[in-house]
């Protein structure tokens, strides 16, 4: 008895410092690459019907896709968007081991957005104008982003800030499995 409440309170001493439980593994960083180009893409294209690439009317709309397919459709997806499903990934809450509450993911999502927002509104003002000073707005998300791979745990701020991880899941399209057999496939085509 006094090992398990030993154990029991080391694992909410590292929860409560933000060291992952081990009962949660983490998502690689591929997966969430994959995920996020994939959720991207789709805004930018679902927003490009707004109007012009950077102009005020579809930085509104792209905003507005943003919010509604990584908050209203996560919330009703368990945890993932469209791109996390390709990724066979989702988000948690640390504290619970659940999908955020509404208000975190709002908040979470509006972060990442105006830093995606940024970002994009940089590269298209760079390729416009021929200007390489305006990708100088990049640099909030490549922050953001660059935590993942300098600290151990693999969060990025907005995790850290708002106490969420994206974990592995069998539920979704698993592309990365769909990826590797077409892989194994074209190399036994090639050997023969």
């Amino acid at each position: 008895m006094a090992k398990l409440k030993v154990k029991l309170e080391s694992a909410a001493s590292r929860l409560s410092r933000g060291v992952v439980s081990p009962r949660f593994p983490r998502a690689k960083l591929w997966r969430r690459a994959i995920a996020l180009g994939l959720d991207v893409g789709l805004t930018w294209f679902i927003s490009l019907l707004c109007g012009e690439p950077g102009s005020v009317s579809q930085s509104w709309c792209f905003l507005l896709v943003w919010m509604t397919l990584r908050v209203l459709v996560v919330v009703g997806l368990h945890g993932q968007s469209p791109g996390r499903w390709c990724g066979d990934i989702k988000l948690l809450e640390l504290e619970r081991g659940r999908t955020p509450k509404y208000e975190v993911l709002l908040a979470r999502e509006l972060m990442i957005g105006l830093l995606l927002l940024l970002s994009i509104l940089g590269i298209t003002d760079a390729i416009r104008n021929q200007t390489h000073s305006s990708l100088l707005l990049l640099l909030p998300l490549l922050v953001d982003s660059g935590a993942v791979l300098i600290q151990p745990r693999r969060h990025a701020l907005h995790d850290r800030l708002m106490k969420t991880m994206v974990v592995p899941t069998r539920r979704g399209l698993a592309l990365g499995f769909r990826l590797n057999s077409l892989v194994a496939k074209m190399n036994s085509y090639m050997r023969r």
